[in-house]
């Protein structure tokens, strides 16, 4: 691949050239070291912190993510209001579990976010390679680091509203850090816009009432939004396999497959984990489904609710406190057997007759392939 189609496909339809930013100088104090990647909102970059390196403190390096400004009029105003929810944000620089958001500013024709950089992996990406099934250990391990974070992220009066395994970041110590919390505000703010106007999440962790809040364009929200989407990675990280079977909606755009996705949160019922594995344990799956009632009532009313019933079954099932040892790996490949199995059985209970019209196809051919035989040696 050469020099210009590298710069073409590193100009993503978020408007940003990022081959042009590498070596910027950005705010007289961050030096744009490498992209890492970008989405249809924003850049990520690696750079270096020329006043941390200046200080000889140790974390010199942050990510910071580069977004268009646009064509906005009120840019004091915006400014005024970013900088105060950099200083909501202040309140979590501490946080063991959440990333470290130092800094919100207008530099040039863009806006720009500095967090902390962590050397890590998402978390779907981490276990991919065991088919995103974690063991018991495992589960209460990341889950309890995950609660926690977004525990001190509501105790700041912050919903996140886009709760997934891309934004749950593992370090190279095992660590897990909440990423992109008040992303969706922030962008709000720079583009003007009442944050209803934003699509609600990611229509596979999506709560119901998100789905809800956005058709009729009402702002209804709630801290329990954010402890379903918790509770879909948990129910696809100890399973395996998705909360609802994906269905081919043919021609279908993608907005209209995203509302198809957002209605099975509203309407279909949810397969208990321990149908798809008897061997997760109840106390598992009963905060599992505690987690993915459609009713906001019916669910924890806070992480500190679920932190006690995941402390409990921590007890329950003898988990230890440290990392657990990687020893599970049988445990794993027997469990991935029991998805596939169980996917297939499902997708057919769903699609009776998605094989139909295909068998009848062979059918057909192999009936006239007879007939040609049949004719040629006459």
């Amino acid at each position: 691949m050469n020099k210009n189609q590298i710069k073409q496909n590193n100009k993503i339809d978020n408007g940003i050239n990022n081959d042009e930013l590498i070596d910027r100088l950005i705010n007289k104090r961050y030096k744009i070291l490498e992209f890492i990647n970008s989405g249809a909102f924003a850049s990520v970059f690696k750079a270096i912190d020329l006043d941390a390196s200046f200080l000889n403190k140790e974390d010199v390096f942050v990510a910071v993510k580069i977004m268009l400004k646009g064509k906005r009029k009120n840019t004091k105003e915006i400014n005024d209001r970013l900088n105060y929810e950099v200083n909501t944000f202040a309140k979590l620089s501490f946080s063991k579990n959440v990333i470290n958001m130092k800094d919100v500013f207008e530099w040039d024709k863009y806006y720009v976010i500095v967090m902390e950089l962590v050397e890590g992996i998402d978390l779907s990406k981490k276990f991919s390679v065991y088919n995103n099934i974690l063991s018991t250990n495992e589960f209460i391990y990341y889950f309890e680091q995950i609660a926690k974070g977004l525990k001190e992220i509501h105790d700041s009066n912050i919903i996140h509203r886009d709760v997934k395994p891309a934004n749950i970041l593992i370090t190279k110590h095992q660590k897990a850090k909440i990423s992109d919390f008040g992303i969706s505000k922030i962008k709000s703010i720079i583009n003007e816009t009442n944050e209803d106007n934003f699509s609600p999440g990611t229509p596979r962790y999506t709560a119901p009432e998100q789905f809800i809040n956005f058709e009729s364009k009402k702002n209804i929200y709630s801290y329990e939004s954010d402890i379903y989407s918790v509770g879909v990675m948990m129910y696809e990280f100890i399973t395996g396999t998705t909360l609802f079977l994906n269905t081919n909606y043919g021609n279908s755009n993608v907005k209209e497959r995203e509302k198809e996705n957002f209605k099975k949160h509203l309407v279909k019922e949810v397969l208990r984990p321990r149908y798809i594995n008897p061997d997760i344990p109840q106390s598992i799956e009963n905060i599992i489904m505690h987690c993915l009632a459609k009713e906001v009532k019916n669910r924890y009313k806070n992480f500190d609710e679920l932190l006690n019933d995941l402390q409990k079954a921590k007890l329950e099932l003898d988990v230890k406190k440290d990392f657990p040892e990687m020893n599970w790996e049988a445990d794993k490949i027997s469990n991935m057997k029991l998805n596939y199995n169980i996917r297939y059985k499902n997708f057919i209970e769903e699609f009776p007759y998605r094989f139909t019209i295909p068998t009848l196809l062979i059918v057909f051919v192999s009936l006239i392939l007879f007939i040609v035989v049949i004719i040629f040696n006459q």
